[in-house]
Protein backbone atom coordinates (compact mmCIF):
# COMPACT_ATOMS: atom_id res chain seq x y z
CA UNK A 1 0.00 0.00 0.00
CA UNK A 2 1.40 3.38 -1.01
CA UNK A 3 1.97 6.08 1.61
CA UNK A 4 2.60 8.91 -0.85
CA UNK A 5 1.92 9.90 -4.44
CA UNK A 6 2.66 12.67 -6.90
CA UNK A 7 0.06 14.16 -9.19
CA UNK A 8 -0.55 16.73 -11.91
CA UNK A 9 -3.63 18.83 -12.54
CA UNK A 10 -4.31 21.11 -15.50
CA UNK A 11 -6.84 23.69 -16.63
CA UNK A 12 -7.03 23.13 -20.41
CA UNK A 13 -8.89 26.38 -21.01
CA UNK A 14 -6.05 28.46 -19.58
CA UNK A 15 -3.14 26.06 -20.08
CA UNK A 16 -2.19 26.31 -16.39
CA UNK A 17 -0.83 23.24 -14.56
CA UNK A 18 0.35 22.23 -11.12
CA UNK A 19 2.58 19.31 -10.08
CA UNK A 20 2.30 18.27 -6.47
CA UNK A 21 2.79 15.60 -3.84
CA UNK A 22 0.56 14.11 -1.19
CA UNK A 23 1.80 12.22 1.88
CA UNK A 24 -0.17 11.76 5.07
CA UNK A 25 -1.36 8.98 7.33
CA UNK A 26 -3.99 6.99 5.49
CA UNK A 27 -3.77 9.02 2.28
CA UNK A 28 -4.93 7.34 -0.93
CA UNK A 29 -4.80 8.40 -4.62
CA UNK A 30 -8.59 8.00 -4.83
CA UNK A 31 -9.00 11.08 -2.60
CA UNK A 32 -7.40 13.46 -5.14
CA UNK A 33 -9.87 16.17 -6.09
CA UNK A 34 -12.60 14.37 -4.15
CA UNK A 35 -11.63 15.24 -0.59
CA UNK A 36 -8.08 16.49 -1.16
CA UNK A 37 -7.41 19.57 -3.32
CA UNK A 38 -3.67 20.19 -2.61
CA UNK A 39 -2.22 22.35 0.16
CA UNK A 40 -1.07 25.08 -2.22
CA UNK A 41 -2.51 28.54 -1.59
CA UNK A 42 -1.82 29.41 -5.22
CA UNK A 43 -3.92 26.48 -6.43
CA UNK A 44 -6.67 27.39 -3.99
CA UNK A 45 -6.79 30.97 -5.29
CA UNK A 46 -6.71 29.78 -8.91
CA UNK A 47 -9.63 27.41 -8.32
CA UNK A 48 -11.74 30.25 -6.94
CA UNK A 49 -11.14 32.31 -10.08
CA UNK A 50 -11.12 29.65 -12.82
CA UNK A 51 -12.97 26.68 -11.32
CA UNK A 52 -11.81 23.08 -11.16
CA UNK A 53 -9.11 21.58 -13.44
CA UNK A 54 -10.37 19.23 -16.16
CA UNK A 55 -7.21 17.08 -16.16
CA UNK A 56 -6.39 15.25 -12.90
CA UNK A 57 -3.61 12.66 -13.02
CA UNK A 58 -1.85 10.43 -10.49
CA UNK A 59 1.71 10.38 -11.79
CA UNK A 60 3.54 8.01 -9.40
CA UNK A 61 2.94 6.14 -6.13
CA UNK A 62 5.51 5.46 -3.41
CA UNK A 63 6.02 3.36 -0.31
CA UNK A 64 8.58 5.83 1.06
CA UNK A 65 7.86 9.51 1.75
CA UNK A 66 11.52 10.47 1.34
CA UNK A 67 11.61 8.92 -2.13
CA UNK A 68 8.35 10.64 -3.05
CA UNK A 69 9.65 14.08 -2.04
CA UNK A 70 12.90 13.49 -3.86
CA UNK A 71 11.02 12.45 -7.00
CA UNK A 72 8.75 15.50 -6.83
CA UNK A 73 11.77 17.79 -6.60
CA UNK A 74 13.44 16.10 -9.59
CA UNK A 75 10.34 16.36 -11.78
CA UNK A 76 9.67 20.00 -10.93
CA UNK A 77 13.32 20.87 -11.56
CA UNK A 78 13.37 18.96 -14.87
CA UNK A 79 10.17 20.67 -16.02
CA UNK A 80 11.46 23.97 -14.63
CA UNK A 81 7.88 24.26 -13.38
CA UNK A 82 8.75 26.62 -10.52
CA UNK A 83 9.93 29.22 -13.05
CA UNK A 84 7.39 28.72 -15.82
CA UNK A 85 4.36 30.96 -16.30
CA UNK A 86 2.10 28.01 -17.15
CA UNK A 87 2.68 26.28 -13.79
CA UNK A 88 1.43 27.32 -10.36
CA UNK A 89 4.48 25.82 -8.64
CA UNK A 90 6.56 28.51 -6.91
CA UNK A 91 9.41 26.31 -5.64
CA UNK A 92 11.07 23.02 -6.49
CA UNK A 93 11.10 22.13 -2.75
CA UNK A 94 14.80 21.30 -2.89
CA UNK A 95 15.44 23.31 0.29
CA UNK A 96 13.20 21.11 2.46
CA UNK A 97 14.59 17.75 1.36
CA UNK A 98 16.88 16.36 4.03
CA UNK A 99 19.94 14.47 2.86
CA UNK A 100 22.70 12.74 4.80
CA UNK A 101 24.85 15.84 4.30
CA UNK A 102 22.25 18.34 5.57
CA UNK A 103 21.38 16.08 8.51
CA UNK A 104 25.06 15.87 9.44
CA UNK A 105 25.44 19.67 9.35
CA UNK A 106 22.31 20.14 11.46
CA UNK A 107 23.55 17.58 14.01
CA UNK A 108 26.92 19.31 14.25
CA UNK A 109 25.31 22.74 14.71
CA UNK A 110 23.11 21.40 17.53
CA UNK A 111 26.11 19.87 19.33
CA UNK A 112 27.97 23.19 19.23
CA UNK A 113 24.95 25.28 20.29
CA UNK A 114 24.30 22.98 23.29
CA UNK A 115 27.76 23.71 24.69
CA UNK A 116 26.67 27.23 25.59
CA UNK A 117 29.94 28.82 24.51
CA UNK A 118 30.90 30.96 21.57
CA UNK A 119 32.46 28.77 18.94
CA UNK A 120 33.99 30.21 15.75
CA UNK A 121 32.99 27.04 13.95
CA UNK A 122 29.30 27.84 14.43
CA UNK A 123 29.46 30.89 12.16
CA UNK A 124 31.04 28.71 9.48
CA UNK A 125 28.27 26.15 9.84
CA UNK A 126 25.66 28.90 9.57
CA UNK A 127 27.33 30.08 6.39
CA UNK A 128 27.11 26.56 4.98
CA UNK A 129 23.46 26.37 5.95
CA UNK A 130 22.54 29.61 4.21
CA UNK A 131 24.94 29.17 1.32
CA UNK A 132 27.10 31.56 -0.67
CA UNK A 133 24.35 32.09 -3.24
CA UNK A 134 22.56 34.49 -0.90
CA UNK A 135 22.81 37.87 -2.71
CA UNK A 136 23.03 39.82 0.55
CA UNK A 137 26.37 38.13 1.26
CA UNK A 138 28.04 39.57 -1.82
CA UNK A 139 30.45 42.43 -0.90
CA UNK A 140 29.14 44.70 -3.65
CA UNK A 141 25.53 44.21 -2.50
CA UNK A 142 26.38 44.85 1.16
CA UNK A 143 28.27 47.99 0.15
CA UNK A 144 25.31 49.32 -1.84
CA UNK A 145 22.91 48.57 1.01
CA UNK A 146 25.12 50.41 3.49
CA UNK A 147 25.07 53.50 1.26
CA UNK A 148 21.33 53.30 0.62
CA UNK A 149 20.51 53.01 4.34
CA UNK A 150 23.01 55.51 5.71
CA UNK A 151 22.76 59.21 6.52
CA UNK A 152 19.75 61.09 5.21
CA UNK A 153 18.66 58.03 3.21
CA UNK A 154 17.79 56.27 6.45
CA UNK A 155 14.13 56.70 7.41
CA UNK A 156 15.11 57.30 11.04
CA UNK A 157 17.85 59.85 10.29
CA UNK A 158 17.66 62.73 12.79
CA UNK A 159 14.65 61.29 14.61
CA UNK A 160 15.11 61.63 18.36
CA UNK A 161 13.15 62.03 21.54
CA UNK A 162 9.51 60.98 21.69
CA UNK A 163 9.37 60.69 17.89
CA UNK A 164 11.78 57.75 17.93
CA UNK A 165 9.99 54.34 17.66
CA UNK A 166 12.00 53.00 20.61
CA UNK A 167 11.40 56.07 22.75
CA UNK A 168 11.62 55.24 26.44
CA UNK A 169 13.74 52.10 25.95
CA UNK A 170 17.34 51.75 27.05
CA UNK A 171 19.74 52.61 24.25
CA UNK A 172 16.92 53.81 22.01
CA UNK A 173 18.84 56.48 20.14
CA UNK A 174 22.02 58.54 20.10
CA UNK A 175 21.76 61.40 22.59
CA UNK A 176 20.18 59.46 25.42
CA UNK A 177 22.42 59.35 28.50
CA UNK A 178 22.42 58.75 32.22
CA UNK A 179 21.69 61.74 34.48
CA UNK A 180 21.31 61.94 38.25
CA UNK A 181 19.67 64.12 40.86
CA UNK A 182 22.23 64.54 43.68
CA UNK A 183 19.67 66.09 46.04
CA UNK A 184 16.99 63.42 45.82
CA UNK A 185 19.52 60.66 45.13
CA UNK A 186 17.85 59.52 41.89
CA UNK A 187 19.13 58.62 38.44
CA UNK A 188 17.43 58.25 35.07
CA UNK A 189 18.16 57.66 31.38
CA UNK A 190 17.15 60.86 29.52
CA UNK A 191 17.46 62.34 26.08
CA UNK A 192 19.59 65.44 26.48
CA UNK A 193 16.81 67.79 25.38
CA UNK A 194 14.35 66.26 27.88
CA UNK A 195 16.31 66.03 31.12
CA UNK A 196 15.09 68.16 34.11
CA UNK A 197 17.31 71.12 35.07
CA UNK A 198 18.19 69.67 38.47
CA UNK A 199 19.72 66.51 36.92
CA UNK A 200 23.47 66.32 36.33
CA UNK A 201 25.34 64.16 33.76
CA UNK A 202 26.38 60.67 34.84
CA UNK A 203 25.13 58.08 37.25
CA UNK A 204 25.10 58.15 41.03
CA UNK A 205 28.32 57.07 42.69
CA UNK A 206 27.94 53.84 44.59
CA UNK A 207 28.98 53.92 48.20
CA UNK A 208 31.72 51.50 49.12
CA UNK A 209 31.12 48.97 51.82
Amino acid sequence: MSVAYTYRVKWSATGMSYYGIRYAKGCNPSELWVTYFTSSNYVSAYRKEYGEPDIIQIRKQFNCIKEARSWEQKVITKLNAHKRKDYLNKTNNIAIINTEETNKKTSERMKISRKGVKNPKLSELNRLKVGDLNPSRKPEVRFKLSIINSGENNAMYGVKGSLHPRYGKIGASTGKKWYHDPINNKEFYFFENEKPNNYLPGRLKKKKG
